[in-house]
């Protein structure tokens, strides 16, 4: 990772079961001694830590994503890895193990080349951050053997564990050239902390809503840095369902056109109104043929307008460095514009169906300046029987907000 310009990398050697510090003078080449020092250099998108999610409070269980991951063959040799060991420590204890074997590394190489070549990190930069993690003349290798200057990237990487931990310690087995005899091992540390905004935010809607999408690794939200602690808000009647008639039209759902509030106080720093509707599925139309068509839809919104996937929204700037956004909002709803001071509750526009949508909904996120999701929590947020949530909302919950 590189923190303040100068990356961070740590090369080790392993003899006979032991782990050593090779200093130059010992009985090995200048060039491997060289090669050992800085042959590994190990870069992160988002930069900084990862943020640990809370599972289960009593069982004190959490979870970690490593979003993405660029190792670079900085040396002037050929190095061939063989084997990425992921370990979530607590101190010197390991709580947790992941293991990317040589099959698996070999899979995403040639997966992610292939990616590269259709243009997808460009278009993605919010997702991957390409721009930031590669410099002049870097470029990802299809083959876990690496040339000079070239790079494997690891992308959504998951872990849970049990207690609390401090770190995420990446071990990358490789060898010089093709020669297994000539294995070295290089390691890298990013922390693992646990996100607290200072910041007091509501509800940014009131009365019984559902919570259609958390933080939870069984959701698209947790696999991208932009929206991993981000939310998806419906409305349901007392049998469970979103939509009265057929579903076929907006306003069949229960949450279209519901009042949209500030979550606090700050400065709007977008405000999009342009966008119509998303089509919703048809009569007769499958599930799969109408997932098929909003996905061939979002892929053209990608090459050609990236804001039209997001649909009408509001940005508000808070303290601290902070920003909510409001999304997928009502063509014509909108009532504030960019340099706007509002005040927590002021009503921004309603719920709608605009942009990425596959039905009526509002989805919701804090971030930072850079563009990453952080966790938030609502001081107004209660369960249906009236407790105040003082946590992390979860996907499937009732909950109910004045």
């Amino acid at each position: 990772m590189n923190f303040a310009g100068a990356p961070i990398h740590v090369a080790i050697v392993k003899l006979a079961g032991f782990t050593v510090i090779l200093p130059l003078m010992m009985s090995v080449t200048l060039q491997a001694a060289a090669l050992d020092e800085a042959a590994l250099e190990f870069r992160t998108f988002p930069e900084g830590p990862v943020y640990a999610h809370e599972l289960n409070h009593g069982l004190h269980i959490s979870d970690i994503f490593l979003h993405n991951l660029a190792i670079i063959n900085k040396s002037a040799a050929s190095l061939d890895v063989h084997r990425v060991l992921f370990s979530v420590m607590s101190s010197e204890t390991v709580l947790s193990n992941r293991i990317m074997e040589r099959d698996e590394i070999e899979a995403s190489a040639d997966r992610l080349y292939r990616n590269g070549q259709y243009g997808v990190f460009e278009r993605l930069p919010e997702l991957f951050g390409h721009d930031q993690m590669f410099g002049a003349g870097e470029e990802l290798s299809a083959t876990p053997l690496l040339e000079p200057k070239s790079a494997l990237l690891a992308i959504q990487n998951y872990f849970s564990f049990q207690g609390s931990a401090d770190a995420l310690r990446v071990s990358v087995d490789y060898a010089l050239g093709a020669d297994p005899s000539q294995m070295r091992t290089a390691t890298f540390s990013i922390p693992i902390k646990r996100y607290k905004s200072d910041n007091v935010y509501r509800m940014p809607l009131k009365g019984r809503w559902f919570v259609l999408t958390g933080p939870d690794i069984a959701d698209h939200h947790r696999n991208w840095q932009n929206t991993e602690f981000a939310y998806d808000f419906s409305r349901t009647d007392n049998g469970g369902s979103q939509f009265s008639k057929q579903g076929y039209a907006p306003a069949d759902y229960y949450a279209y056109g519901q009042p949209v509030f500030a979550v606090a106080d700050g400065i709007v720093e977008k405000a999009i109104d342009q966008f119509p509707e998303a089509p919703l599925r048809m009569k007769n139309e499958t599930v799969a043929e109408y997932q098929t068509r909003m996905s061939d839809r979002m892929n053209e919104n990608f090459a050609n307008n990236p804001d039209a996937n997001y649909g009408n929204i509001v940005v508000i700037a808070h303290e601290n460095g902070e920003f909510s956004s409001y999304t997928h909002l009502k063509r014509g709803s909108i009532r504030v514009k960019v340099g706007d001071r509002v005040k927590a509750g002021a009503r921004l526009g309603d719920v709608g169906q605009s942009g990425n949508s596959l039905k009526p909904h509002l989805h919701f996120d804090v971030t930072l300046a850079s563009g990453r999701s952080v966790p938030v929590e609502f001081t107004n947020a209660h369960s249906l029987d009236g407790e105040t949530l003082s946590r992390l909302l979860k996907t499937g919950e009732f909950i109910s907000a004045e």
